[in-house]
C-alpha cells in the first residue's frame, strides 16, 4: 500500500502544501470548507504526519530531554509526574536519559552525563532539563561547567534544584538550608535534644546546605552537635540502611534522626 503524503492530500485538496500544514498545524487561519475538505481527506487516508517532516518544517521538534541520576531514587518519579502533566497539556514528550552506573560510580556517572548531553543535541530536542549530578557538585569541574553552557547557547537548559557556578543558566531551586532548619526545629519542638544527621555526600551542595541549616539550629538552640553522629555515603536505599545501623551500633543513640534524603521514605 502506497504512503499517502501532505503532497498526495494537497493534491487531492486542490489546495498548496502550505494550506495542509497550517490545517495540521493550526498555524494560521484557513477558510472552513477548505479545512473541512482536508481534514475528510485526512480521515479518509488515514493520513498521520511524519514528525520528522513536522519538526523540520516548524524547527521543533516537541521533544524535551531530562537528565537525572537514578530513575529509582523516589525523588525523581515524583518530580518527573508533575513535568510530564505540564509537558503534555502543551504538546511535548520526553526523551529520558538516566545516568546511573552499575557501579554507583560518580566518574562514570559525569561521562554519561556528557554522552547524554552530546545525544540530545544530535536529536534536535526543544530544551534540556538537568536533576542531580554535576549540578550539586559543590565545586565541579570548569570543564563540565563549561560543557553544559556550551551546549545552553544551542538550546535552553534548566537546572533542577541544582547550580553550575558561573554558568549564568536558567534553574528553579529550593532553599535546602532553611528546609534543614524548619526540619531540626520541628524535631527540637517535639522535644528531641539528641538528633544526628544522615544521608547525602559531603562532597555535595545540597547535603553541604543541609547541614548547615541542621547545625545552626542545634546551636541555636545550645544544642550538642556530635560529629560521630553525622553521617553521609549515598542517597540511595542501601546506604541509607546501612547508615542507620552504623549509627545504631554506637553506644548511645540519639532520640532523633534527620534524613534529608528519599531513602527513608522507601525504606519505611
Amino acid at each position: 500500500m502506497k504512503t499517502v503524503t501532505v503532497y498526495d492530500i494537497a493534491r487531492e485538496a486542490n489546495v498548496s502544501v502550505a494550506t495542509v500544514s497550517r490545517v495540521l498545524n493550526n498555524t494560521a487561519p484557513v477558510k472552513k470548507a477548505t479545512r473541512d475538505r482536508i481534514m475528510e481527506l485526512i480521515h479518509k487516508h488515514q493520513f498521520q504526519p511524519n514528525a520528522l517532516a513536522r519538526s523540520l518544517l516548524k524547527k521543533e521538534t516537541g521533544m524535551i530531554g531530562i537528565i537525572l541520576p537514578d530513575i529509582t531514587n523516589p525523588f525523581f518519579p515524583a518530580v518527573l509526574a508533575g513535568v510530564e502533566q505540564e509537558a503534555r497539556s502543551r504538546g511535548y514528550t520526553f526523551f529520558l536519559c538516566d545516568t546511573v552506573s552499575t557501579n554507583r560510580d560518580s566518574a562514570d556517572q559525569y561521562v554519561r552525563e556528557s554522552q547524554y548531553l552530546s545525544l540530545l543535541m544530535e536529536k534536535q530536542v526543544d530544551g534540556i532539563i538537568m536533576i542531580g549530578g554535576r549540578i550539586n557538585l559543590a565545586r565541579p569541574d570548569k570543564e563540565m561547567v563549561q560543557e553544559v553552557v556550551e551546549a545552553g547557547k544551542r538550546v535552553p537548559i534548566l537546572l533542577l534544584n541544582g547550580n553550575l557556578p558561573g554558568g549564568g543558566l536558567y534553574r528553579i531551586y529550593t532553599d535546602e538550608t532553611e528546609g534543614a532548619e524548619l526540619a531540626t526545629q520541628h524535631l527540637i519542638e517535639l522535644g528531641h535534644r539528641d538528633i544526628a544527621f544522615v544521608g547525602g555526600y559531603r562532597h555535595m551542595s545540597n547535603t553541604i546546605q543541609r547541614q548547615q541549616g541542621f547545625t545552626k539550629t542545634m546551636r541555636r538552640h545550645g544544642l550538642q552537635i556530635r560529629r560521630e553522629w553525622i553521617l553521609d555515603g549515598g542517597f540511595s536505599v542501601e546506604s541509607g540502611k546501612a547508615l542507620m545501623e552504623r549509627l545504631l551500633r554506637g553506644s548511645e543513640r540519639p532520640t532523633a534522626v534527620f534524613a534529608p534524603t528519599t531513602w527513608w521514605r522507601s525504606a519505611h
